[in-house]
């Protein structure tokens, strides 16, 4: 393919562009969207958890997790009011103290590597009364790894705040991970189980560490 370069920029010779047609045509003709080569691993889909209300949950992208309940798709459920870090819709999620808990998963597009840094942002908060479950959760983040074990990636801080905060949490699994799984637990080093809620919204796609070299 054949280059020319004006003023400092590169630019695609017009002759080639049959050639990336042909090429484009190719790949469908194999099943391969060229959009592929857009996607990177930690691509998250729907991170703003929007759907329409509903009692039952069904959330574009996402899938319940967990066993006892489904989560609670917010505002608008059990007088919980707050408004969303984003868009229309957040989730809900409890705790119990028999330790049953509610949790969300979806399958990324491509996984994880074990031994490489990630990190991701996310909204989280506390409703004060959450029909009896009102204790703060920390958020626990789990991968489902290409052999199927699921593992603990990162846990958030004890999250207490009853307006919307932004977290940052960064983790480096120990094996590839092809599905993301977030549940609400105890908080860092509480052994016991209780009735809490944790509310989340706007989580940011998972992202590569940079690592500044000296």
């Amino acid at each position: 393919m054949r280059l020319f370069v004006d003023d400092g920029y590169v630019y695609l010779h017009p002759m080639n562009s049959g050639i990336i047609n042909t090429l484009v045509f190719l790949l469908l003709l194999l099943g391969i969207s060229p959009s592929t080569f857009a996607q990177h691993p930690g691509d998250i889909q729907n991170g703003g958890f929007e759907t329409s209300f509903s009692t039952t949950f069904s959330m574009p992208s996402w899938g319940s997790w967990g066993n006892g309940s489904t989560p609670d798709i917010q505002p608008g459920q059990w007088m919980v009011n707050l408004r969303p870090q984003e868009g229309n819709t957040y989730l809900g999620l409890i705790n119990r103290e028999d330790g049953t808990r509610e949790g969300i998963s979806q399958k990324l597009l491509m996984p994880l590597k074990a031994g490489r840094c990630y990190y991701f942002s996310i909204a989280l908060a506390r409703y004060a009364d959450y029909a009896g479950f009102s204790l703060p959760l920390s958020l626990q983040v789990k991968g489902k790894t290409t052999s199927g074990k699921v593992i603990t990636l990162v846990r958030s801080p004890l999250v207490s705040n009853t307006k919307w905060r932004i977290y940052s949490l960064e983790f480096t699994p120990t094996s590839d991970i092809q599905e993301i799984i977030l549940e609400g637990s105890p908080g860092p080093g509480i052994l016991i189980h209780y009735r809490g809620n944790i509310l989340v919204d706007a989580m940011s796609s998972i992202s590569a560490c940079i690592r500044a070299s000296l």
